[in-house]
């Protein structure tokens, strides 16, 4: 179960598929491959032993395929509770830029959960989100233009709940682009946090894990 936050509070619950087609969440596209003016992309074609033509994205999806009935028993599936950030850093919407910068590097993170005077949950602001108005060097700001992290953080904000599948909040984060998700109670209060970097520690350090090219 999946909801979205701004600054009016709730504006959606509901399921993954129910998020997806409700499309109003900031999300950061990505920018295509360009080649030099009169040129094309090329790809090269791949043979294989006999000389037939070898697609490895067809060869991949075969595989995946006759493994798929043993992947069903590979272990207990992974909830947000399990590898959360239980006691999540916040910043406020109404702080400085260049402070929220100085407390995500003091605390080493590269995001968090933004919160309003009432500490509701209306947004999350990353470094990149942060360094559209400031100039760091060596680690310090020396520029910056005066905006509040409720002007560059992105909003409105999906959250979770403690229960949800991490799988799932692994496709809402590439679905959207977005840098992580807070984990809120059944009663809306914030209780942990999922950045990309959880989701890849997890990964890293509870195989099994599958992996083909």
């Amino acid at each position: 179960m999946f909801a979205v936050y701004g600054l009016r509070g709730e504006a959606f619950s509901g399921a993954m598929e129910e998020l997806i087609q409700y499309r109003k969440v900031n999300r950061r596209l990505g920018v295509p491959p360009v080649a030099p003016e009169g040129e094309q992309i090329q790809t090269e074609v791949l043979t294989d032993a006999v000389n037939a033509p070898f697609d490895p994205l067809a060869r991949a999806a075969a595989y995946y395929r006759n493994m798929a009935r043993a992947e069903l028993n590979r272990g207990p599936l992974y909830t947000a509770r399990q590898i959360m950030q239980t006691t999540p850093l916040t910043l406020q919407a109404n702080m400085t830029v260049a402070q929220a910068w100085q407390i995500l590097r003091d605390n080493n993170r590269q995001e968090a959960p933004v919160v309003d005077e009432a500490q509701q949950i209306v947004g999350v602001a990353s470094e990149r989100d942060l360094l559209t108005s400031i100039n760091v060097q060596n680690e310090r700001v020396t520029q910056s233009l005066n905006r509040t992290v409720g002007e560059v953080m992105t909003s409105p904000v999906i959250v979770a709940q403690a229960e949800t599948d991490i799988r799932r909040i692994a496709g809402i984060m590439v679905e959207f682009n977005i840098d992580g998700v807070p984990i809120m109670s059944q009663q809306n209060g914030l209780i942990g946090f999922i950045s990309r970097h959880d989701l890849l520690r997890c990964i890293n350090t509870d195989p099994p894990l599958s992996l083909w090219c």
